[in-house]
């Protein structure tokens, strides 16, 4: 998603084609307190700037993996 005037149109795209799995927006815009809010709004569940910090990176794949862990919905991708 390069730019953040796509980010409603891909992340419902996915969403409208079925993805039940977690979508994680990574940007490489400077963070802005508005950027995480807006990245939720458009479906995605979570947000990420670059540069990817490693540790919050597997933090949150690690969250996403235990709650699937316990939700018997298949996840597919986009």
């Amino acid at each position: 998603m390069p730019v953040m005037g796509r980010l409603r149109g891909d992340a419902g795209a996915c969403r409208a084609q079925g993805l039940l799995g977690p979508i994680v927006a990574l940007t490489a815009h400077r963070p802005m307190s508005s950027d995480r809010g807006r990245c939720l709004e458009a479906g995605c569940d979570e947000y990420l700037s670059k540069p990817i910090d490693r540790v919050r990176l597997l933090e949150v794949v690690a969250a996403f993996l235990a709650e699937r862990k316990t939700d018997n919905g298949p996840a597919r991708a986009c």
